[in-house]
């Protein structure tokens, strides 16, 4: 498999550590951040916080390939929903636990095929 290239949307950063021993990661604080990278640069993802759903829409519209991994502190069945109708393909509690992000991640990779090669 691929490395893949992951962009997350969060201002905080601590978690991405993690994913840094596993895969390319830029890190952008906000929207407006992202959609500049993206634009610059290709990405296999797109890991964003849940307080950035409204960002949902402007990423779906203009990269509707890249799938897009939201992650909250608390998990409600509002956000999910909402998360889901916005695009997302996986919802999910940010994790200290690596092992848990990655299994997340791979599942993600996996329904793409064209991420695998």
């Amino acid at each position: 498999m691929k490395t893949l290239k992951i962009l997350v949307i969060d201002n905080e950063s601590r978690w991405v550590n993690f994913l840094e021993q596993q895969f390319q990661v830029m890190s952008v604080p906000d929207i407006a951040s992202a959609l500049a990278q993206l634009r610059l640069k290709p990405f296999d993802l797109i890991m964003v916080s849940s307080r950035q759903l409204t960002a949902l829409e402007s990423i779906r519209q203009s990269h509707p390939e890249i799938p897009i991994i939201v992650m909250t502190v608390q998990a409600t069945s509002q956000e999910a929903r909402a998360a889901y109708l916005k695009g997302a393909r996986r919802y999910m509690t940010k994790t200290f636990d690596v092992q848990a992000l990655y299994r997340q991640i791979e599942d993600v990779v996996l329904a793409e095929p064209n991420l695998i090669n």
